[in-house]
């Protein structure tokens, strides 16, 4: 899944947990404008912080899942790190 596919998919995941609630409501409780949470909805891109906001506001919980860089990867930051 891409980045796009991703945000698709929140877009669509906060227009349903809107449960009958206008975008305007949501923005009034969330403190988010309702064009952000208009371009969000539509799969657009947004800030960890906004995406809380709305969510919370919704009281959706979510649970993001932290990828650790490959073993290689690690290897050229600890060889990055050593230079400074």
């Amino acid at each position: 899944m891409n980045i796009q596919d991703e945000l698709n998919y929140i877009g669509k995941a906060i227009s349903i947990c809107r449960l009958g609630h206008s975008q305007l409501e949501i923005s009034k409780i969330s403190g988010v404008t309702q064009q952000q949470i208009s371009k969000i909805g539509a799969g657009g891109n947004c800030t960890v912080t906004t995406l809380l906001k709305i969510l919370n506001a919704l009281s959706v919980n979510i649970v993001l899942p932290f990828k650790f860089p490959s073993p290689e990867v690690q290897a050229l930051n600890r060889k990055a790190c050593r230079r400074v």
